[in-house]
């Protein structure tokens, strides 16, 4: 799951720097504003031990894109951090009703070796005695 998060982290970071790639062919196309041309050298976010390198050209949307993302990210690790503390939760609840399961098949199973065949005889005995009952009427 970590692994399909990252994917898509990744994916949204290429849709970006394509974006940028074509804003700058674009740019570069009709003539750039030296205004504008106030480059980035680049800026290095570390989440989760996964390392970005990103460049990006020094407007506030894309900033703010970055931001959203990384935002996006860490809310998406937060979850998945959240599922696995759920996962374990569930996997130990689920590990104490198979050992009260087995539990109770081994009392079922006794009962049926030592219950059941004094109870069969108990009811044949009555059966008996109720016969015995009606035959001497």
């Amino acid at each position: 799951m970590e692994g399909r998060h990252a994917s898509l982290g990744r994916k949204k970071l290429e849709e970006i720097r394509q974006k940028k790639a074509a804003d700058r062919s674009q740019k570069a196309s009709a003539g750039m504003d030296p205004r504008n041309a106030n480059l980035s050298a680049g800026l290095q976010k570390t989440s989760s031990g996964i390392e970005e390198t990103v460049h990006w050209i020094g407007n506030q949307s894309t900033e703010k894109e970055f931001q959203a993302l990384l935002t996006y990210t860490r809310q998406l690790e937060a979850d998945i951090r959240e599922q696995q503390e759920q996962n374990k939760s569930f996997a130990s609840k689920l590990e104490t009703l198979e050992t009260e399961r087995d539990a109770f098949e081994k009392q079922l199973k006794n009962m049926e070796e030592t219950e059941l065949p004094s109870l069969k005889k108990a009811l044949q005995d009555a059966s008996r005695e109720k016969d015995a009952a009606i035959i001497t009427r």
